[in-house]
């Protein structure tokens, strides 16, 4: 963009009808129909869009507003009003429904700096089920037994405090031990006193086998801790 004595002229991206006021380069009008409309350079070093107070429209046909970093870093959207940063919102008009993420998404996080994080209305999550025979627990997901066989629970590291593991026990012939992968570990279970290392097994076979269920944390380093249990889980031993 070229602006000489007050007159200011588009090249070749988007015509615009521009004029000058004030010091302040004012537009007006639209860009011509199935035209790319470019506001910028990549020199650019920043880009406002002002308004008197009235709301600031996007209009797409395709109903969607798609922000692109140029560099490998985030794209950030972050809200500020005149003086200090500000509260953020993200509405809907009316009655309509607020959406984050979409099915290709491996993560959300919310992040504070310690405060309250509120949430006003009923929360839906769905939870994730899994089927296995034996093998390594998978983290923060539901395991449902398929057959008898020994399950094992990943290490328990600092970073990791707050991960869950839970297991159904299916039917009354089947039974479970859940074993350390780290002998250091141990599993806190009200009513027992395990070892480090020692395995933590269901009840066994019987009528009232089916549905025992148990759902394990790791609460600190070396450290998981039964905060709900189904049927009467007992101290296996070392594994």
């Amino acid at each position: 963009m070229k602006r000489f004595l007050g007159v200011a002229t588009v090249i070749g991206i988007c015509a615009l009808a521009l004029t000058a006021s004030a010091g302040n380069l004012n537009t007006s009008g639209k860009c011509p129909g199935n035209k790319a409309c470019e506001l910028g350079l990549d020199s650019t070093t920043s880009l406002s869009l002002n308004t008197d107070g009235a709301d600031l429209s996007v209009d797409a046909t395709s109903n969607t507003l798609i922000l692109t970093a140029t560099t490998t870093g985030s794209a950030t959207f972050t809200g500020a009003d005149a003086a200090t940063p500000a509260n953020t919102i993200f509405d809907t008009t009316g009655a309509g429904t607020v959406q984050v993420g979409s099915a290709d998404v491996t993560a959300a996080t919310i992040v504070t700096d310690g405060g309250t994080i509120t949430f006003d209305g009923s929360i839906l999550a769905l939870l994730k089920v899994s089927s296995a025979a034996s093998g390594t627990l998978s983290t923060n997901r539901i395991t449902l037994l398929t057959a008898t066989g020994d399950y094992t629970l990943p290490d328990c590291e600092v970073g990791d405090i707050g991960t869950w593991y839970t297991l159904v026990v299916r039917d009354a012939s089947e039974t479970a031990s859940i074993l350390l992968a780290d002998a250091t570990d141990v599993i806190n279970y009200s009513g027992i006193t395990p070892a480090a290392g020692d395995e933590l097994d269901s009840p066994t076979a019987g009528a009232t086998t089916a549905g025992s269920t148990v759902t394990i944390v790791c609460t600190q380093a070396d450290v998981f801790s039964v905060i709900h249990a189904v049927g009467t889980w007992v101290d296996g031993g070392s594994s």
